[in-house]
């Protein structure tokens, strides 16, 4: 089982005087998942909420996940032909939008 943990940004905060580039802070919402081998779990929808532009992903150290972005019009499950993600990954998304997500073991 891997742990993933999700956040929704509203975007990015540029620091032109430093040359540097944030997630606009506070996220928006968060969600925690266990993905399993089989089934790909999903996330709910609430966690792109309005004004969501990006979500972050981190796995758990040591672990490697599936995930596929799914936007409203889309619903297909992470399999193993899936791309590949281990630690911090982010998602340029839409509101309503899920992610599928399943451990490679």
């Amino acid at each position: 089982m891997a742990r993933v943990q999700v956040y929704s940004h509203s975007g990015v905060a540029n620091y032109t005087a430093d040359s540097f580039t944030v997630l606009k802070q506070p996220y928006i919402a968060r969600e925690v998942i266990t993905a399993g081998a089989e089934p790909a779990s999903t996330t709910p929808a609430l966690t792109a909420a309005p004004s969501t532009k990006l979500i972050h992903v981190q796995i758990e150290p040591g672990k490697t996940v599936a995930i596929e972005l799914n936007p409203q019009t889309r619903h297909v499950k992470a399999d193993t032909d899936s791309p590949r993600y281990t630690g911090n990954v982010i998602f340029e998304a839409t509101v309503g939008c899920t992610l599928s997500i399943l451990e490679i073991v």
